[in-house]
């Protein structure tokens, strides 16, 4: 018979008593929510704690100052933090692929690339993502919300992010480079995945067979495989498809799109394949 023991339970925590079926009595503890308030500004709904650093991006004095650059924190942990930008410091490592991160909150969600963990949960679909921001960034497309808009072209965005990702295309500015052979990408996530094509490093990893990828995109297609799943259906006959890349070729044959066309001959093909099949015909 175990000896009960005492341990004090954190203040946001209630104890609870529940009964099953048989009478039984079972004893547990469940975290209670934390009171929540709404910004005055913007409407944003946070916790007492998040909303004090909150009020700090509408204008609020940032008291630390980066010596390098023109940003201000709340916070000397902040700056801590982002001062690692400038130096180069990465002092946060992945055991698993050695990969290093400025922040740990980077190396925990790397992590999961590697364990396929994905804890958010969207509500409306039950899509599951590895971060609450990516999270954040679905949902809009079940609220259709973009609240961002492009000063150059006007196109709207879902988050302030996207813009700036998206001037880019207007400035031409690529100021991510590979240090290796030097190409230039827009994008941080484009040049990761470049540098892989460099260190063959394959993240992704399927738990049914233990077949690696460069792309969370392919383990996803190659896990349809293992499922049967094909959740891509054609809206004109219903035929379903694993990987939406077929799906597109399959549309061709009711829309009698072939948007390959030959230099030589003008003959127009539906797919690639068949199209360098055919100027392999001219060269020989």
């Amino acid at each position: 018979m175990c000896t009960p023991h005492s341990t004090t339970q954190p203040s946001n925590w209630n104890h609870h008593v529940s009964v099953d079926n048989s009478g039984h009595q079972h004893s547990h503890t469940v975290a209670r929510s934390r009171s929540r308030e709404n910004c005055t500004i913007c409407g944003q709904t946070l916790n007492a704690g998040s909303m004090r650093y909150h009020m700090h991006i509408h204008g609020a004095e940032l008291p630390y100052n980066c010596t390098f650059c023109p940003k201000r924190f709340m916070r000397p942990y902040d700056l801590d933090n982002h001062m690692r930008f400038h130096s180069g410091d990465k002092p946060h490592v992945c055991s698993v692929c050695g990969m290093k991160f400025v922040l740990l909150g980077g190396l925990r969600r790397h992590t999961r690339t590697h364990t396929g963990e994905r804890p958010c949960s969207c509500h409306d679909c039950g899509q599951r993502f590895a971060c609450s921001s990516t999270l954040r960034r679905h949902m809009n497309i079940h609220t259709g919300e973009r609240p961002c808009v492009c000063n150059i072209c006007g196109k709207k965005f879902s988050n302030n992010s996207h813009v700036k990702v998206h001037m880019r295309t207007h400035l031409d500015e690529k100021p991510y480079s590979c240090s290796l052979c030097s190409r230039t990408f827009a994008q941080s996530c484009l040049l990761t995945v470049h540098m892989r094509t460099h260190t063959n490093e394959r993240p992704f990893c399927c738990t049914v067979c233990g077949d690696r990828f460069k792309l969370a995109e392919h383990r996803k297609r190659h896990m349809y495989t293992h499922t049967g799943e094909q959740p891509h259906s054609c809206t004109v006959c219903s035929r379903k498809f694993a990987n939406p890349a077929n799906l597109t070729l399959h549309m061709r044959i009711h829309t009698g799109e072939k948007p390959y066309e030959c230099d030589v001959c003008g003959r127009k093909f539906a797919n690639a394949s068949n199209f360098k099949l055919h100027k392999r015909s001219h060269t020989g």
